[in-house]
C-alpha cells in the first residue's frame, strides 16, 4: 500500500480527534474530490491539492496529482488516528497546519486596500465582457441592491425575502448568490444579536441550494473559509500582512473556479461597505 503525506487544519484535526470517520466519494474534479461522511455533520470532507490547504474540513496533499488517478466516484475512504485510508490502494499520514482565524469587530478598516478590492471587483470581466453587460449579473445586482437597502433599514421581512432570492441563484458548484453571501458572512461573523438574527435566516433557507454551498455557508457563519479569502478579509479589517501579501491573496481568490472568486470578493466588498455604514450599530 502506497503512503502519502498530507495536511489537515488544526480546527478540523481537533474536531475529528478520536473519531473513526467513513465516507464515499461523490464528486471528483481535477484538483479536489468531495467525500460524503456517514452519520456526521458537517457531512462533506474535501480531499485535494494545495488549493484547499488550511481550509475547513479539507485534507491537502502536495502530491494530489498522484493520488487523483486512484480515486473514483463511489470509492470508500476512512479517516482516523491522523491518517486517511483508501483500501487497498494507499493511506496518508496527516500533519496539522494552522487554519486562519478572523478577529472581528473590525476597528480600523484599511481604506486603501478596500478601494483596491473595489477597483478589482468592478473591473473584473468574464468572456471578455464586463459583468454589467451579462444578463444574469444584472439580475443578481438588482437583488443585492435590494438586500443592502433592507439591511441598512433594518427591514427584516425584506432581508429574509432577499436572502431567499439570492440563495442558490446562479449555476456551478457554488452558485454566485451563495458565494456573495459567503463573503458577507465572513465580514459579519462576529456573534451579535443582529448578525445572529439574519444568519439564522440563512440556515433556515439554505435548503434552497446545494450541498457544497451549504457547507461553505455553514463554515462562513463561524468565520471559516478558504485561506486566501480569509487573508483578504484580514488584510482589510485588521491591516494584516504586507500590501504584496494582500494583492497575492486577492489574485489567488480571483482564481477560484469560474466566477466564484469574484463573487466571494464581491460579498466581502459589500460586507465592508455595510460595516462602514452601520456595522458598529449592529450589536
Amino acid at each position: 500500500m502506497l503512503n502519502y503525506n498530507g495536511f489537515i487544519s488544526d480546527k478540523s484535526s481537533e474536531y475529528y480527534q478520536n473519531q473513526r470517520i467513513e465516507g464515499e466519494i461523490v464528486d471528483l474534479f481535477d484538483q479536489t474530490a468531495n467525500v460524503v461522511l456517514n452519520n456526521q455533520f458537517p457531512t462533506l470532507l474535501t480531499i485535494g491539492s494545495s488549493v484547499v490547504l488550511g481550509s475547513p474540513n479539507s485534507l491537502s496533499f502536495p502530491m494530489f496529482d498522484q493520488i487523483r488517478p486512484q480515486l473514483q466516484v463511489g470509492d470508500r475512504v476512512e479517516l482516523f488516528e491522523g491518517r486517511l485510508f483508501k483500501h487497498p490502494k494507499f493511506h496518508a499520514t496527516l500533519q496539522v497546519t494552522l487554519e486562519e482565524t478572523l478577529n472581528p469587530p473590525w476597528k480600523i478598516i484599511d481604506t486603501n486596500r478596500l478601494a483596491d478590492l473595489k477597483t478589482k471587483v468592478n473591473d473584473w470581466q468574464t468572456d471578455e465582457q464586463p459583468l454589467s453587460a451579462v444578463p444574469f449579473y444584472q439580475l443578481l445586482t438588482k437583488e443585492i441592491v435590494a438586500f443592502q437597502s433592507a439591511f441598512l433599514q433594518d427591514n427584516w421581512q425584506e432581508i429574509q425575502t432577499q436572502i431567499q432570492r439570492i440563495l442558490g441563484l446562479g449555476l456551478g458548484l457554488t452558485p454566485s448568490g451563495d458565494d456573495f453571501l459567503t463573503g458577507i458572512l465572513l465580514v459579519f461573523c462576529e456573534k451579535t444579536n443582529h448578525t445572529n438574527r439574519w444568519q439564522q435566516i440563512i440556515t433556515d433557507e439554505w435548503y434552497r441550494t446545494n450541498r457544497i454551498s451549504q457547507h461553505q455557508l455553514y463554515f462562513a457563519l463561524s468565520g471559516r473559509g478558504k485561506r486566501s479569502l480569509l487573508q483578504v478579509v484580514q488584510g482589510i479589517g485588521e491591516g494584516k500582512g504586507s500590501d504584496a501579501d494582500f494583492r497575492q491573496a486577492m489574485a489567488q481568490t480571483f482564481a477560484i473556479g469560474s466566477t466564484s472568486g469574484h463573487d466571494l470578493l464581491w460579498g466581502v466588498l459589500t460586507g465592508f461597505d455595510l460595516w462602514n455604514e452601520k456595522g458598529e450599530e449592529r450589536k
